[in-house]
């Protein structure tokens, strides 16, 4: 007996089981569950998650790159900082070999 017959004669009480529309029309039918009103609404559902997804992803990654330039700007900040001081630390350390080059002059003088 096919299943929407099996659903017709089905008894509250005391008879077979009942057979839901869909399992009747996908299997007497052999209609594909994307077809049906059910499997539309699922398609619906699994379209918006995968379209939140997708914005939340393009989201993730879009803030990811920007923190990525962030370190990086503050990476090169702090290489020029570090630049500088080291300018000026070969600046004092000529000046003072300088100073001891000429106190060394007028003491062997």
């Amino acid at each position: 007996m096919p299943v929407a017959e099996t659903h017709k004669s089905s008894r509250l009480l005391g008879g077979p089981p009942l057979i839901l529309n869909i399992q009747a029309r996908l299997v007497d039918q052999e209609m594909k569950l994307e077809n049906a009103v059910a499997g539309i609404a699922v398609n619906e559902e699994i379209n918006a998650e995968m379209r939140r997804l997708k914005e939340e992803m393009e989201d993730t990654v879009k803030n990811l790159r920007k923190e990525q330039d962030d370190v990086t700007k503050a990476a090169y900040r702090s290489h020029r900082e570090l630049q500088e001081q080291s300018r000026k630390f070969e600046e004092v350390r000529k000046q003072l070999s300088d100073d001891r080059t000429k106190e060394a002059a007028v003491l062997n003088s």
